[in-house]
């Protein structure tokens, strides 16, 4: 399992699939193929596009880490962390 992180000067579609394809073409000349099987990306439609434009058979699945910090913000906000952290 390999983790690429990065951050397009945009969030258009076509900026990731020039990310994903500079990625490639980089490996590439090191003798490496990259053909992930399976990317975990945010809920950005414009990545999961771009994705399977770059690679067609791979299969995105969404990384909820925003989302649960969202939510847990969004908790201590409201003053309810004391009553998440209970077990009971």
């Amino acid at each position: 399992m390999q983790l690429a992180l990065f951050s397009p000067a945009n969030k258009h579609q076509t900026s990731y699939e020039d990310v994903f394809r500079h990625k490639v073409s980089e490996a590439a000349k090191l003798g490496v193929n990259v053909f992930p099987s399976i990317v975990y990306a945010d809920f950005k439609t414009t990545i999961h596009n771009a994705v399977t434009t770059v690679w067609p058979d791979c299969e995105v699945k969404e990384f909820r880490f925003h989302l649960g910090q969202s939510w847990w913000r969004k908790i201590q906000s409201l003053g309810l962390s004391r009553q998440y952290e209970k077990k009971d």
